[in-house]
Order: structure tokens, then C-alpha cells, then sequence
């Protein structure tokens, strides 16, 4: 038997306002599947995941050491990275300027922590 790909999803969605199929990556399509949703239904979606998201920072929390990152910093990231992708931010020139003074800002500064050698205890150079 063939192995199935993973992190794949297969879906037909038919409602009032849309008619879709989709095979692809499993967070694209269930985005997909969002545009066809009412402001209700993506609001209780929205719920749903949040509690999904608040067990996983727990267990994230209770993994946490110091070679990974704070889940304060962790949901910090992923907040910036879900405006990003969500296509609901920065569609404007102002609003993208302003995200890469950010970006370079912070490339900048991982650079000046990279360049002072603060990784030489664990083999890095």
C-alpha cells in the first residue's frame, strides 16, 4: 500500500455563497475554506482554534528551556507572520514600509549578535 503524503488535505465545499475543491497543503486549504464561510461561522472557527492555540502554548510553555524561544516571543512571531499571510495587512505602500524598517531593523540586529560570537559555546562561528 502506498504511503499517504502528509500535511495534505482533500475537501469539496458546497454552500450558499461558494463552490470549491482543493487538494493541496492542509493550512492553505482550510484558509480556502474560510473565504467561503459567513463572518459567524469564521468567528466561531476563530474560537475554536484560539482554544486549540492556548493548549499548544501550554505545552510549548511547558517545554520551554533556553535554546528555544520565550512562548511570549513564539506568539509574538506568529502573530507577525499570520498578518503576513492572512492578506488582511500590509497592502498599502505606508503599511510595507513600515513592516521592512521593522525587517531591517531586525536582520541588523541578528546580524550584531551572529558577528559577536554569541553562539561559541554551543560550536557555532
Amino acid at each position: 500500500m502506498a504511503k499517504r503524503p502528509t500535511d495534505r488535505i482533500k475537501l469539496k465545499v458546497w454552500n450558499a455563497r461558494t463552490t470549491m475543491e482543493y487538494d493541496g497543503g492542509t493550512v492553505e486549504g482550510l484558509g480556502y475554506c474560510g473565504w467561503g464561510l459567513t463572518a459567524a461561522e469564521r468567528n466561531t472557527l476563530i474560537e475554536k482554534l484560539g482554544e486549540q492555540r492556548a493548549e499548544l502554548l501550554g505545552q510549548v510553555s511547558a517545554a520551554h528551556d533556553e535554546t528555544t524561544l520565550h512562548p511570549s516571543d513564539e506568539h509574538a512571531l506568529d502573530t507577525i507572520d499570520a498578518a503576513f499571510f492572512s492578506g488582511d495587512a500590509f497592502h498599502s505602500p505606508e503599511s510595507l514600509s513600515r513592516v521592512e524598517y521593522f525587517l531591517a531593523r531586525w536582520f541588523r540586529e541578528a546580524e550584531r549578535i551572529r558577528s559577536a560570537n554569541f553562539f561559541a559555546d554551543e560550536g557555532d562561528e
